[in-house]
């Protein structure tokens, strides 16, 4: 077992056992003014040593250097999620991920000090091809993928589903910070923010997020919009709205200038037509929306398709289909305003 581990062994244990306990966090928030993607764009970072980079979903890319800090919090966080689901590490778990460029079976990786039983099996496999007949022949006992594609599956037989990366999962995340939020094990309604981060809530909703173990994201305005919650499960630990969480880019524009975030029902228009794998909204101007589509849609179900969407935007904008053979690998919204 290597020191690593150990390390998230301890913060861990210590995480589990002071979650309980009174905490301000008005006291850890740095008196500085707010920093900007723009901003963070223009730090320099040693590209020879540990880095991440966003995907540029805002259309405005940065470079966050990395430290040890946030390799063990982001382990640690992950493995307390896993934790707060009561998930039996020596069971099969799935994973499908866009990192994952072919079909492999590795152990599953998990900490030695804080799951010391024998492991089970970790199937993984790249976003694209049958992820359901997959499933159905692996049959493993847990899933870890994105929302988007967790909606486009029937886990109906599975013990449980953690998801991450994209908005909706249980797990809230981002490249700059890593894991920002975990979904209450007793209300998942909410999130509750990790200890490392202090999140504040300004002007329209925004989210500025600190990370006190990194020297520089300090009073972070990360894009996203949220509220504060209250959570009956006991944790001291700052909460959000987890059913109210988004992303400027995902919100729409209306012709009047007011804005909304739009609220699709993945289901409900795959319902409408069956033949749907996945969708994706792309407004182009206050007047024009692009709905990009993978799969087919018989001619006689068309209209009744572009009637849902327009319903669902509550706003006769003008709407194009497009069909797409697929989507890129990564992070997806159902969403996306290019204005």
């Amino acid at each position: 077992m290597s020191d690593f581990h150990l390390e998230v062994y301890k913060l861990v244990t210590a995480l589990e056992e002071n979650q309980y306990k009174e905490r301000d966090v008005s006291l850890l928030i740095p008196k500085l003014n707010i920093l900007t993607r723009e901003e963070l764009q223009k730090i320099p970072i040693d590209q020879s040593k540990p880095f991440s980079s966003t995907s540029g979903a805002t259309g405005q890319p940065v470079f966050v250097q990395k430290y040890m800090a946030q390799h063990i919090w982001y382990w640690a966080t992950n493995m307390r999620e896993l934790i707060w689901r009561k998930w039996d590490t020596s069971l099969n778990l799935a994973v499908i991920n866009a990192t994952v460029t072919e079909e492999k079976i590795t152990p599953w990786p998990t900490n030695p000090y804080l799951f010391p039983n024998k492991v089970g099996k970790c199937y993984m496999h790249p976003t694209r091809g049958d992820l359901q007949a997959w499933l159905d022949i692996i049959q493993p006992d847990y899933l870890h993928t994105y929302p988007s594609i967790v909606a486009t599956l029937d886990t109906s037989k599975l013990k449980d589903v953690k998801s991450t990366s994209e908005m909706g999962g249980t797990n809230y995340s981002s490249e700059e910070v890593g894991t920002i939020g975990l979904e209450c094990p007793e209300n998942p309604s909410v999130y509750h923010i990790m200890e490392n981060i202090v999140l504040e809530i300004v002007d329209d909703n925004d989210i500025v997020l600190t990370d006190l173990t990194h020297p520089y994201i300090k009073r972070y305005k990360i894009g996203d919009k949220g509220e504060f919650s209250t959570c009956n499960c006991g944790r001291k630990l700052q909460t959000i709205n987890r059913n109210v969480l988004g992303r400027v880019r995902n919100m729409i524009k209306y012709p009047d200038g007011t804005t909304a975030w739009p609220l699709f029902g993945s289901n409900t228009i795959r319902n409408a037509c069956d033949t749907i794998k996945r969708f994706q909204c792309v407004q182009e101007s206050y007047t024009d929306i692009t709905l990009k589509i993978q799969g087919n849609v018989p001619e006689d179900k068309i209209e009744d398709v572009k009637k849902l969407v327009l319903n669902r935007l509550n706003h006769p904008f003008n709407l194009k289909i497009e069909f797409v053979e697929s989507f890129p690998d990564g992070k997806f919204e159902e969403f996306v305003c290019n204005i």
